[in-house]
């Protein structure tokens, strides 16, 4: 295998508006904020075994999101994860 059958990097940007970050009750409960947030990820891909090509990796990601929701959020949430993607 050469470095780009085995080794992806991906990027993703996007933007909504959002209308559900808060539980029933919260005086700012149905009312929509724009979030944006960018994240980075990379997949290692093993050897094929018995058919199926395993991959591993992890996405990060940064939020920016109005100061509004600077209290409940903080200034600027990050996210992770690890998976493991397999493909027949």
């Amino acid at each position: 295998m050469n470095f780009y059958e085995t080794h992806t990097i991906f990027a993703r940007a996007e933007r909504v508006e959002k209308d559900e970050l808060f539980p029933p009750g919260d005086p700012r409960e149905g009312k929509t904020f724009t979030v944006n947030k960018i994240s980075l990820g990379y997949i290692y891909d093993l050897p094929k075994w018995m058919h199926v090509k395993l991959g591993i990796g992890g996405l990060g990601s940064v939020h920016a999101l109005p100061s509004s929701l600077t209290s409940a959020y903080g200034n600027t949430p990050l996210s992770f994860m690890l998976f493991v993607r397999a493909k027949l």
